[in-house]
């Protein structure tokens, strides 16, 4: 298993825990984030979204490639609350640095259960 691979393992291990110091860990400073119901410009943005998740969750399924910096996964996001649901997504991801630069999420929003939305816009 390739560094970049094993730091994003860490990273999705911070997350699921809501650690955020071991999640900003393993961002490069300029980390941005883009998918298909919100988006970030900066690591503050998504620590911030870490420490205020609201779901529990495990990734299951994992397959990744690597091409240079650029690292590509398929895997299924396995939501166990608020609600219970597996969504496959894509992710790409670039490295800089040693660090996670950046990473846009591919899946399709209609898996994504409707009260959950509607949670997530009252919020």
């Amino acid at each position: 298993m390739s560094d970049a691979i094993k730091l994003i393992k860490k990273m999705d291990e911070a997350f699921k825990a809501k650690d955020t110091e071991g999640f900003r860990a393993t961002l490069h400073p300029e980390y941005s984030f883009k998918g298909p119901m919100m988006g970030f410009d900066n690591v503050d943005e998504a620590v911030a979204f870490v420490e205020n998740c609201p779901f529990e969750f495990h990734n299951e399924n994992e397959t990744y490639a690597e091409q240079g910096d650029k690292i590509f996964r398929v895997f299924d996001w396995v939501v166990t609350a608020p609600f219970q649901k597996t969504i496959r997504m894509v992710e790409y991801m670039k490295m800089k640095d040693g660090k996670l630069h950046s990473a846009e999420l591919f899946y399709d929003t209609a898996e994504f259960p409707q009260e959950a939305m509607a949670a997530m816009a009252a919020e």
